[in-house]
This record gives structure tokens, sequence and C-alpha cells, in this order.
């Protein structure tokens, strides 16, 4: 994925892959994010946030990736991924899978460790959850994950 961080269908195509990696498999998820897998969707996220399907797939990836147990989710955590999260939310406001994924996002990485909690929240976590509510006050999957 460096070599070719500026291929956005690329990105989108192996943000896809490492998300399908990791759904359900913590054994694959240790070994995903050892490999520098969350590195490469806090890059992704970053090189191509005017795009919603890569930030959709990133989030998805991030999503199954922090649904682990509590050293993943620290180590994933590392990664930068809170600031990541956080920024698609409020790049892509209007698209209700993004919010819906990134909420799923938070909640997953926040899950089990007051010290993410306080990130999130010292980065605006709160304010992108009620953002993400009330412009998707019709949506249900997004109002069931904020």
């Amino acid at each position: 994925m460096r070599a070719h961080s500026g291929h956005s269908d690329l990105q989108r195509e192996c943000l896809v892959t490492i998300g399908s990696l990791a759904y359900k498999s913590e054994s694959r998820k240790a070994r995903l994010v050892k490999l520098g897998a969350g590195d490469a969707v806090v890059s992704a996220l970053a090189n191509h946030a005017d795009l919603s399907k890569v930030q959709e797939e990133g989030l998805w990836s991030a999503g199954n990736l922090s649904a682990g147990s509590e050293a993943l989710k620290a180590r994933f955590f590392e990664t930068r991924i809170s600031a990541a999260i956080l920024h698609s939310l409020s790049s892509n406001c209007s698209n209700a899978n993004v919010q819906k994924t990134g909420l799923i996002c938070i909640g997953n990485l926040s899950n089990g460790s007051d010290a993410r909690c306080d990130t999130f929240m010292g980065q605006g976590a709160a304010l992108a959850c009620v953002a993400a509510l009330t412009t998707h006050a019709h949506n249900a999957d997004v109002q069931s994950y904020g």
C-alpha cells in the first residue's frame, strides 16, 4: 500500500482485504497489526480523505481490527487511528455509511479503556457523534451506533 499510496482504487481494494482478513479472527488481527495494517489504514484514510469509498472501506477495516482483545486494541490505538477516524467523520458528514462505520470504530476502541475514551473525548468525539446523529436523524443505522 505504501508504494501506491496515491492510487485510490488500489487502496480501497487493499482495505477491503485487510477488513476481510481481520473479520472475527483474533490471531489474524494480531498478525495484521504487527505487519503494519493499522498504519496502512491510517495512511489510506489520510491520503484519500475526500473519497468516501476509501473512507468507508478504511473505517470498516478499522472496525474489524478494533473489535478484539484489550492488548490488540491498545496496539492498534497507537497508530493514531483515533484522529484518522474523527477526521474521516468530519470530512464526510453527509455520508451515512462513513458516519455509521466511524461510530462503530469509536465504540469498539473506547470499550474497555478509560484512557482511550479520554483520548477520543479530547479529540472531539462527542461533537462528532452529536453531528452524526443530528445530520442523519432518520437513518436507523447511524442512530443505533451513535
